[in-house]
């Protein structure tokens, strides 16, 4: 029965690291998505000149569908486009930071014209890039290390308790 016990522990343990290693993953792909999303609205802002709705409507994404970014982005139900967008960034899972910009991004949001516009879409986009930059080449690495951190912390714990 303590064997029983010591064993559920370690892979309670271990699907917590895996949950969070998830975590890290969704973050990191949701962060892709609104890199695209920002160069389909340059894209669009640019050479069509397209409403913000239309630009929205268009754009498709998993990880930002999956959240409900675009969701929301798309139900405007007579809300402006600035309030639409931050009530989307609070469903993302990257980091405070991020959504830090992309609010100071969304709050000019289709109000300002086509100039500003675009520069704020290019501002964050580089900085979305950076923090991308930053991120990808250890984000296998630290999900690996957070799985096996939470079977270590089990196994830990299971130790103590026998």
């Amino acid at each position: 029965m303590r064997i029983a016990g010591a064993l559920l522990i370690v892979c309670m343990c271990y699907y917590i690291g895996c949950s969070l290693s998830n975590a890290e993953q969704k973050a990191f792909l949701q962060l892709s998505g609104l890199i695209r999303l920002v160069d389909f609205m340059l894209q669009r802002i640019t050479y069509s000149r397209d409403s913000l709705g239309n630009v929205f409507a268009d754009f498709s994404d998993p990880a930002l569908e999956q959240c409900g970014f675009l969701s929301t982005l798309n139900n405007p139900m007579g809300e402006p486009y600035n309030v639409l967008w931050n009530k989307a960034v609070g469903l993302l899972a990257v980091s405070e930071s991020i959504k830090k910009e992309l609010n100071i991004f969304g709050a000019q949001l289709g109000k300002t014209d086509f100039v500003t516009q675009k520069e704020r879409a290019e501002m964050c986009r580089n900085i979305l890039v950076a923090r991308k930059n930053e991120l990808e080449p250890g984000l296998e690495k630290r999900r690996k290390s957070i799985r096996a951190l939470g079977g270590l912390i089990g196994a830990m714990i299971a130790i103590i308790l026998l």
